[in-house]
Order: C-alpha cells, then sequence, then structure tokens
C-alpha cells in the first residue's frame, strides 16, 4: 500500500492527498494527484484593487477636450474628483485651473505651474493641490484626455473583480464573480530550486524555504456575457515553511505571496490581462 502524503498549502492551509494517478472520463484528461503537494486554492483579487479582468487591446480611444470637473471657490486650493470616463490613457491628462495648468507623466503625477496632483489611470480619480493660490472663484476647472472606450472589466462588459479557485491534483475550478464557471488542468508544476512533479515519484517533492513555485495551467469556459473564454496563465506562490512529521509522513507546506498572472482570451479574439493576488 502506497504511502500517503497530506500536504497544507496556501495561507488558508488547505489540505490534499498524495496518491495514484487516474484518468478522468475516457480517459482524454489525465487527472494527477501528484501535483497536490503544493496546493493554490484561494480568491484571488486584483492586485491593484479595480478590475481582476481588465486592459483589453480593443477598443476605441476617444479625445475628452475641457471637461468640466470643478469650480474655484474662493480661499480654496485643493480639489479632486473622478472624471466622467475610465480607464484614462496615460500621458494624455491635462487638467487647467485658470493659469496653471498641470499634465500626467505616465506615472499617475500630474504637475505643472509649480502645482502638484495625481491620476489614477484605472478608475479616472483625480486631485490637484495649487499650494495656497486659487484662480478666481467660478472659473471652471477642466480635463483635457484620451479614453479607451472599451469594457472596463473582463467578459466584454461583464466586470470581473475576483476568481475563486479551487486545485485538486492538476484539476482547476475558477468561479469568478459572476459566478461563471472555468474548468481546467495544472500542466506543470516547478520550483525555482529546481524540484518538479512533473515525472511520477514514490514521495511528493519537498522545496526549500524561499524557493518560488509556479504552476502552469489553462481553463476554459462560458462568462456571464456568453463568452466563450479559454484562461492561460501561471500560479506562483513563494515556500513559507515546511514541515515533515517523521512518524506520521505528512508534510506541511505553506505559501506566500500567491499571485495568478495570465491573459483571457475571448472566442472572438479579444483578450485581457489577468492580475490577481491571494491572502
Amino acid at each position: 500500500m502506497k504511502r500517503r502524503w497530506m500536504v497544507w498549502a496556501g495561507a488558508g492551509a488547505a489540505a490534499a492527498l498524495v496518491g495514484c494517478d487516474w484518468e478522468a472520463g475516457d480517459g482524454a484528461d489525465t487527472v494527477s494527484n501528484r501535483y497536490n503537494w503544493v496546493n493554490f486554492s484561494g480568491v484571488y483579487r486584483a492586485a491593484n484593487g479595480s478590475y481582476l479582468v481588465g486592459e483589453f487591446d480593443a477598443g476605441e480611444t476617444n479625445s475628452i477636450l475641457g471637461e468640466r470637473i470643478a469650480t474655484a471657490v474662493a480661499g480654496q486650493s485643493t480639489y479632486s474628483g473622478v472624471l466622467s470616463k475610465r480607464r484614462v490613457r496615460p500621458s494624455t491628462v491635462q487638467i487647467v485651473a485658470g493659469v496653471f495648468v498641470l499634465t500626467d507623466n505616465g506615472a499617475g503625477v500630474l504637475s505643472g505651474s509649480g502645482k502638484t496632483g495625481t491620476i489614477v489611470y484605472d478608475t479616472g480619480a483625480w486631485s490637484i493641490d495649487l499650494l495656497g493660490a486659487w484662480p478666481p472663484a467660478g472659473t471652471p476647472i477642466t480635463a483635457t484626455y484620451q479614453a479607451i472606450d472599451a469594457p472596463d472589466g473582463g467578459s466584454s462588459g461583464a466586470a470581473i473583480y475576483s476568481f475563486a479557485l479551487t486545485q485538486s491534483g492538476n484539476a482547476l475550478t475558477i468561479v469568478d464573480s459572476n459566478g461563471a464557471t472555468y474548468s481546467g488542468r495544472i500542466s506543470s508544476i516547478r520550483s525555482t530550486g529546481g524540484v518538479s512533479s512533473d515525472e511520477p515519484a514514490a514521495t511528493p517533492p519537498q522545496p526549500a524555504i524561499g524557493d518560488v513555485v509556479t504552476a502552469s495551467f489553462e481553463a476554459e469556459g462560458r462568462s456571464r456575457s456568453g463568452q466563450n473564454v479559454k484562461i492561460v496563465g501561471t500560479l506562483t506562490g513563494t515556500v513559507a515553511s515546511t514541515t515533515a512529521d517523521g512518524t506520521t509522513g505528512t508534510v506541511q507546506i505553506r505559501l506566500a505571496d500567491r499571485r495568478l498572472s495570465g491573459t483571457w482570451i475571448e472566442a472572438g479574439g479579444r483578450t485581457g490581462d489577468i492580475d490577481g493576488v491571494a491572502p
């Protein structure tokens, strides 16, 4: 009888057992339990706090000229708000407050006329500080910029904020924040220290502390907006601790800094970026 190993992985320490391989269905897809030596199950949310799936490579860029975003108030030198369009193209923003003109540097910073400010490209949120000066009361404060008129989030307009990912062996199930499900497989798991479970082994691999473990995967499904979608990417995590119990044969592996990076590919050809982190 094979020795059974229990592996705990991720911040939530999800447990799984390593055993033999088995065939799913008619054998077209092989499900390998030996991949249970590490587990990436968890809820992944956008690393930038916005949309998990975004930045599609398709979409028109529209120029917005002189949009009124605020009105000067006597004695007030700081202003903030949100532009009417989201997904602002970097290096295209100019805010005019009377004689003061501020432009963005492509990295979210507004400056000019000796004044400062910020712009968040994903949301259109802006702020300016005229440093104790102000235009005459009632002066329009305006913005000129370029906006990308493509969906803010993934799935052709159905914004996606999170993936709930479940791993069992090399089998993956992903449920997005809209309730759509995508099923797939991990094709490879390796660590920077050279540990791999791509070939059968009598015992699970044991990476060293600090090793970065990377799993390559693909998954397919149908989004809430009715798009057939393939997700291709990688899952990574840093080995924070490993504990082996010589009596029970239990190996505990805890991953930190877990990340999901990939590409969202719709059947029509449109693609988006995926960048998520899990606690």
